[in-house]
């Protein structure tokens, strides 16, 4: 019975494992897109992207300051990929341009009710 279970948890690992790594001359170009995308400076914003590829692979990067560097009473800190930003107003401009496009491809009409 014991020699069932840990066959079935190294299955399952396996299996969950399934993702492979992103290849390293991709990441490191995806890195370096980003590192360039940033401009220096201690005052400046930083990012935090990824890329998935369904079933392939996925990838996450981060550079610049977070959040925390240019708040007011926060001491600087690097972007990792873990951090969250705050977002502000820049939803309203994803929100239009979400609702032109679903508009634009016929699958919602702007003068419908809500």
């Amino acid at each position: 019975m014991i020699k069932k279970i840990f066959a079935f948890i190294w299955v399952v690992s396996i299996m969950s494992s399934g993702i492979a790594q992103t290849p390293a001359y991709l990441a490191s170009a995806l890195q370096a897109i980003v590192n360039n995308t940033v401009p220096s400076g201690k005052t400046n914003p930083g990012i935090v992207t990824g890329v998935h590829v369904p079933g392939q692979w996925s990838w996450y990067g981060a550079s610049g300051n977070s959040i925390a560097g240019i708040t007011p009473g926060y001491p600087a800190k690097t972007a990792l990929v873990t951090d969250r930003f705050r977002i502000g107003s820049i939803t309203k401009m994803f929100m239009a341009t979400s609702i032109l496009l679903l508009e634009e491809n016929g699958l919602l009409d702007i003068n419908d009710d809500i």
